[in-house]
């Protein structure tokens, strides 16, 4: 499996990097994650299941300044405001 050894390869060249207490807030996470991995008879919680949980936390990207409709709204004076509910459409087109 040459491919997996790359990988595993590559994953600690980046692990590597981070900051001492990093490391070990990482190992203490992935120790918890295994023996909850070792459960998933009982609760469901495959090493799969997991990762889909875990993993947008943990590889979050950057955030991205944009537009979203959903969140902002135009005010009739051009400025920006926040909204919980959703904006009237004839206010963004």
């Amino acid at each position: 499996m040459p491919d997996l050894e790359a990988n595993i390869k590559s994953v600690g060249a980046v692990l590597a990097l981070l900051p001492r207490i990093n490391i070990l807030v990482m190992k203490l996470l992935l120790s918890i994650l295994q023996r909850i991995a070792q459960k998933s008879e009982k609760n469901k919680m495959t090493p799969s299941n997991l990762a889909i949980v875990f993993a947008p936390s943990l590889l979050r990207a950057p955030p991205v300044k944009i537009f979203h409709p959903l969140v902002l709204a135009k005010h009739s004076h051009g400025t920006f405001y926040r909204t919980s509910s959703l904006p009237n459409p004839s206010m963004m087109f």
